[in-house]
């Protein structure tokens, strides 16, 4: 048994390059998840997002809403209901829509972001 790890351990070294690992390009790209699934601050708009890039939105009731920006998802939620539309849940703020990355249920990722009706 010991034979076989160290042959695994043997093994397994001659594939390292002997470099330390490069750091991540986009450390902040992977702490935006975990701070929206939090209560966002008022205000909050992470900075990774970027006015052009399109979601799959997704309405509270998980019917697909289509693929839009945030700016145009927001701008349809406002017309189709009435109500000011931001990602801000706060002051008695309800959730109207979600955006994935990915297509499709059930969802295998949190959501990117999220927009609350007031």
């Amino acid at each position: 048994m010991v034979a076989a790890a160290a042959m695994t351990m043997i093994f397994c070294a001659s594939f390292s390059s002997g470099r330390k690992a490069s750091p991540l390009k986009h450390p902040v790209s992977l702490t935006v998840n975990a701070a929206l699934v939090k209560a966002a601050p008022s205000g909050f708009t992470p900075s990774v997002l970027k006015d052009n890039t399109h979601y799959y939105w997704y309405l509270a009731s998980d019917a697909y809403d289509g693929w839009y920006t945030i700016a145009q998802e927001t701008s349809r939620l406002e017309t189709i209901y009435g109500v000011y539309v931001d990602g801000n849940p706060g002051n008695g703020g309800y959730l109207l829509a979600t955006a994935y990355g990915l297509y499709g249920t059930p969802h295998m990722i949190w959501p990117s972001y999220f927009l609350y009706g007031h």
